[in-house]
């Protein structure tokens, strides 16, 4: 899948500058490979860098406003061509500047989630920028991603693996993921892929995980798996969700997709309290960490809830450009894919939001119907601390009627 950005850049610019930027970033080796394929057996190969080119394009428009439509509908286009992931000859990433005033440029990104997870790509760009400051790059001293790579496939012929294994087994037996397949098909016709979202405060997402002693990304997986009982009316639920190991020193601003893919499952009790449902998600959470090697082996979207927690508090990666921090608007496209990816989206510096990507035109009613049931976990838990799970699972509790005597 292509990531794609475009990045709004306000005051005094030097195309020169960020292209000098530019390099410093894709000189690295995880930018200079490509895929091929051997019988079996699929290889990522390194290439000699070549310098790359930063292209530009002034913008037709007699307003702003104008300018801006044709930035984003160009965006759109361009993030579905595909990139040359198995053409050792072509680039796997492409930038290029629009400029729209002497003093408002914008920088459109895409590269592939094969090559670059979340993390990498802020990281990536922190880096530009910060070099395009006078920096240096955010990086400097983090072993290559082929290190990374080279310890997991030896970590797999261990006994540490096969106790990983074990745990999985365990921990997914008679499970049921929904099957989103059959759901009743979605009827409304108009719905916007950016209306697929909620939007919580941080302060008051800090505020109840510091109440429950967990994390704030705990608190956000709690909200998610109990509306995704919400919405299914169910207690055994299932989530896959990505994580990184970013908090390891040597790996920490690490380019290339280390992001591995864990299973969540949470069987909810009905008498269970806010209190204990925190509880429960730390463990899950923890364990799950704990045997994270082996647990890509599920296949992406075998579960429907894929969730990714794009929130990178904790790496200081805002990407600053003449001081202010860059505004950056991912490019929606339609998506034809069977499952619902839950993005954990900051919104600036002070809000968190989950988003949903998916087939709106398959499971769009869906996703609204999953989203109203974790709007109503988050106000369930600010509000109710003391009640059970029972209790939000009631048929007359909604998003709208939140209102227990």
């Amino acid at each position: 899948m292509n990531i794609p950005f475009v990045m709004h850049l306000k005051g005094e610019f030097d195309k020169q500058k960020l292209e000098d930027a530019l390099q410093k970033v894709l000189s690295t080796k995880i930018m200079n490979t490509y895929f091929s394929v051997e019988g079996d057996k699929f290889y990522a190969n390194e290439k000699e860098y070549q310098r790359y080119k930063l292209e530009d394009e002034d913008v037709p428009g007699n307003t702003l406003e104008e300018k801006l439509q044709y930035v984003a509908k160009i965006a759109k286009e361009l993030t579905v061509q595909p990139l040359g992931l198995f053409d050792k000859e072509k680039r796997q990433y492409f930038f290029k500047v629009y400029n729209l005033q002497d003093d408002y440029h914008i920088l459109y990104m895409s590269v592939h989630h094969a090559f670059l997870d979340f993390g990498s790509i802020m990281i990536a760009l922190k880096s530009i920028y910060s070099v395009y400051n006078g920096g240096d790059v955010l990086f400097k001293g983090s072993s290559e991603f082929s290190k990374f790579m080279k310890e997991e496939i030896e970590f797999s012929g261990t006994e540490a693996a096969t106790h990983e294994d074990e745990y999985w087994k365990k921990e997914l037996a008679g499970a049921k993921p929904i099957d989103l397949s059959k759901l009743p098909t979605t009827t409304k016709k108009d719905i916007n892929p950016d209306d697929l979202m909620v939007i919580f405060e941080k302060d008051e997402l800090r505020k109840l995980a510091s109440k429950y002693k967990t994390s704030v990304f705990n608190v956000m997986m709690l909200i998610i798996h109990m509306g995704i009982a919400k919405a299914n009316d169910q207690n055994d639920t299932m989530s896959q969700y990505a994580i990184s190991n970013r908090s390891d020193a040597e790996y920490r601003y690490t380019l290339g997709c280390i992001t591995r893919m864990l299973t969540n499952r949470v069987q909810f009790d009905d008498d269970m309290t806010i209190i204990e449902l925190n509880r429960l998600m730390r463990k899950k959470i923890g364990d799950g960490y704990q045997n994270r090697h082996v647990a890509g082996k599920t296949q992406l979207g075998a579960i429907p809830y894929v969730i990714a927690n794009e929130d990178l508090d904790d790496l200081d990666v805002m990407p600053l450009f003449n001081g202010q921090p860059v505004q950056m608007d991912y490019v929606h496209i339609a998506r034809t894919m069977d499952f619902l990816s839950v993005l954990i989206i900051p919104i600036g510096l002070d809000k968190l939001s989950i988003g949903i990507v998916t087939d709106v035109s398959r499971f769009g009613e869906h996703a609204f119907k999953f989203l109203d049931g974790a709007m109503l976990a988050y106000n369930f838990i600010s509000k109710y601390p003391d009640k059970t799970f029972g209790d939000f699972m009631r048929k007359d509790i909604t998003k709208d009627t939140l209102n227990i005597a």
